[in-house]
């Protein structure tokens, strides 16, 4: 199945992209997106440790099954004041 995946601040500035595809296999969860973005940007694991992850812009646990054309958002921690 193919997901979309929209990456928010720091998690986009480090992958250098906003959003991209992903295939992954029938009952993916959204750990299995988790591990799929560490895979092909390990530089991102510092951030993913601490990102919180929504799908169809409601947020998630990684135990979440996963649906073909879902989009799922990586937001990483926000400071600021």
């Amino acid at each position: 199945m193919i997901v979309q995946i929209v990456l928010f601040a720091a998690a986009r500035e480090i992958a250098g992209l906003s959003k991209l595809e992903l295939e992954l296999g029938d009952a993916s969860k959204v750990g299995d997106v988790k591990q799929e973005l560490l895979n092909r940007f390990p530089e991102l694991e510092s951030v993913l440790a601490k990102s919180s992850f929504s799908v169809n812009h409601e947020f998630e646990i990684m135990s979440k099954e996963l649906k073909p054309g879902d989009e799922v958002g990586v937001i990483p921690p926000v400071s600021g004041g």
